[in-house]
């Protein structure tokens, strides 16, 4: 009976640890959802604008709200893309100080997309797939990254099976957000420049889905 003695000390110590840690990620989760940003875009659009002889096609973005329960501090927006060091779809980085719970802000993003730089599958579609990318921080020192995936075909072809469209032609692929405290990322970033090991902490392997 004495040997079993410390089995069960061992047994209830670990027990009691691995409590320890699920209330401590319990509560580190309630804490990021009590101040947590959620940030979506509204009021698409699609247009194509004559400038002389150039004439220029743009995804148009009027608004931005935060749907979230926190503040969202220095929002920044970008959405650029390439093909063999072409542009096929661009717009400059936007940045906005604070934007409170339940407030929305007026944007007016216009993404120009580059159609003659964008070739055609082996069905004679064109269509182009990229980010947009909404970065912010929240009030407990966690970056929240919100990325927006779309589909836009090219106005001269006919949607098929693209179900529910945000604008003509434009599908909503994913959107999904990352969540990083900023000292994790101040700590991976001095890492990557390590020589030799620095390349396992690059291209964003160290980051968590939420």
């Amino acid at each position: 009976m004495s040997s079993a003695a410390p089995i069960f000390s061992a047994i209830a110590a670990i027990s009691s640890a691995i409590t320890a840690i699920i209330m401590m990620r319990i509560q580190r989760k309630v804490m990021l959802d009590s101040t947590r940003p959620d940030l979506i875009l509204t009021v698409w659009d699609r247009n194509i604008s004559q400038h002389g002889e150039f004439k220029c096609e743009r995804l148009t973005i009027g608004n931005i709200k935060n749907i979230g329960k926190g503040s969202a501090l220095h929002i920044i927006i970008n959405s650029h893309k390439e093909i063999n060091n072409k542009p096929i779809a661009s717009s400059p980085t936007q940045r906005i100080d604070i934007l409170p719970v339940n407030e929305e802000h007026e944007i007016n993003r216009e993404i120009i997309l580059f159609w003659d730089n964008i070739p055609s599958d082996e069905n004679g579609a064109t269509y182009l797939i990229f980010d947009i990318t909404i970065g912010c921080l929240c009030s407990k020192g966690y970056r929240h990254d919100t990325i927006y995936t779309l589909a836009v075909l090219k106005p001269s072809t006919t949607p098929h099976g693209l179900g529910s469209e945000i604008a003509p032609g434009v599908v909503l692929i994913t959107r999904k957000t990352i969540v990083n405290s900023v000292r994790m990322l101040t700590l991976f970033s001095q890492l990557s420049r390590l020589p030799g090991i620095g390349k396992y902490w690059r291209s964003g392997s160290r980051v968590r889905r939420c």
